[in-house]
């Protein structure tokens, strides 16, 4: 018998931020390293419109450059 145990967290987090200058530096706990960051520059209603960034999963902080002419951008943790 196989047994496979997953060493992600399955329980919810915040993510933190941090901007400096024109960088937006978001983070998580690294028990959640493999969870996706997803972002929406719709609404967060909007479901169809999150999108996972690319690499995420394998990281626990993220830098975003902040483009001022985008006014809705949204961000979460997706689980696996």
């Amino acid at each position: 018998m196989l047994t496979v145990v997953s060493s992600i967290a399955s329980n919810p987090t915040n993510i933190t931020y941090i901007v400096s200058g024109n960088t937006l530096t978001l983070s998580w706990p690294a028990d959640h390293l493999g969870w996706l960051v997803q972002s929406n520059s719709i609404g967060i209603a909007a479901s169809n419109s999150w999108y996972n960034i690319p690499g995420s999963g394998s990281v626990t902080a993220l830098n975003v450059n902040i483009d001022t002419t985008k006014h809705n951008v949204f961000y979460r943790l997706l689980k696996p």
